[in-house]
């Protein structure tokens, strides 16, 4: 059985600009821009797996901010 895609994560020009600022920020927690990291590039479209390699953590960290994101909506 084929496993489920996640949606698009739809975000609103405000969302964008805040997590633009908020992934380039020298002043926020590690945490809170590698969360903007990974929210960001799935909104550009990259996959779970890419974006696991380029911000050299795990899937499961990735998908999991990513549900996170989309239970919001």
């Amino acid at each position: 059985m084929p496993a489920s895609r996640r949606p698009g994560l739809l975000l609103t020009a405000e969302e964008t600009k805040l997590l633009d600022e908020l992934r380039g920020s020298l002043t926020a927690s590690v945490r809170d821009v590698h969360r903007a990291q990974i929210l960001w590039r799935y909104h550009a479209g990259e996959s779970v797996t890419g974006i696991a390699r380029a911000l050299k953590t795990t899937r499961v960290s990735v998908a999991k901010w990513i549900d996170k994101a989309l239970q919001m909506v």
